[in-house]
């Protein structure tokens, strides 16, 4: 439901996102999405928790597109900081305006997630809303770098199967895990929320893989089929998606184009609407 504290609520998680940084915002959703699921085996009530933290100020459409904007109206600004560095805290910059800009676009993640779920569009209206809000984003601090051109060609063949081979392994190790999970809680979401809490790593490992974009569809897929080979493609598809865009389309970037989301939209608008 639409009313002025919800808007209220999303300026604050949009502000609050600049402060905590990107990543750490995504960490904390994993973190509210895992107690939510211990609270109701454990007979608690969650109702609180799910209004206004898991559906409201920790979506990630919310806080960290506030972070990301953010993030990038920053580097526009200054040198210091690039616009996909989304894992950076914001506090540094001391700069009132760039936590008006985090504000401000989490209202905007706010209402278009509103507007989509009013419309009950059939997609994983999360990621499509982080993908509208990245267009946003590009267009008006991407200046000239929509694509890295520098990616295209670079890489040999054999480093090419390489990558896409550890991309497809992790994808099949994570979507059967997920599986496994789903039958077990019932839940959906739960392998994105173990996910999510991995990011953590990448803090002290800046390699460690994220991997929501596999465990989430892998989630959608299996709920919708009960079919595990379907989920794995699935799974696998959606991880590759993720790569290629990352490649050509987000890293060394002037803004950050959320991966993850571009693969769990378009994976998710096939699964609920082909299978």
């Amino acid at each position: 439901m639409m009313n002025i504290i919800n808007i209220l609520l999303a300026f604050i998680a949009g502000v609050a996102g600049c402060f905590i940084g990107g990543t750490g915002t995504f960490v904390l959703t994993g973190l509210v999405g895992i107690t939510i699921i211990i609270m109701n085996y454990c007979g608690l009530n969650t109702t609180f928790l799910q209004t206004y933290f898991a559906n409201l100020i920790l979506v990630p459409c919310i806080i960290f597109n506030g972070a990301g904007a953010a993030t990038a109206y920053a580097s526009s600004k200054r040198s210091d900081i690039k616009g996909f560095q989304t894992g950076r805290p914001l506090g540094f910059t001391k700069d009132p305006l760039v936590f008006l800009v985090g504000g401000i676009f989490g209202i905007i993640g706010y209402l278009l997630y509103w507007f989509f779920n009013q419309i009950k569009a059939p997609v994983d209206i999360g990621s499509l809303v982080v993908v509208i809000v990245a267009v946003i984003v590009r267009i008006l601090w991407g200046h000239s770098k929509f694509i890295n051109n520098e990616y295209i060609g670079q890489m040999s063949s054999s480093q090419l199967m390489h990558m896409f081979g550890f991309q497809i392994f992790l994808a099949v190790i994570c979507s059967l895990i997920t599986i496994v999970l789903v039958k077990m809680t019932g839940v959906v979401s739960i392998g994105f929320s173990i996910s999510a809490i991995t990011l953590l790593f990448g803090y002290k490992y800046p390699s460690f893989p994220a991997t929501h974009q596999i465990t989430m569809v892998a989630g959608y897929a299996y709920v919708q089929t009960q079919n595990v080979l379907i989920t794995v493609l699935c799974a696998v598809i959606a991880q590759i998606i993720f790569s290629i865009f990352a490649l050509y389309c987000n890293t060394d970037c002037e803004t950050h184009f959320d991966p993850p989301a571009v693969a769990i939209g378009i994976m998710s608008l096939c699964i609920f609407n082909l299978l």
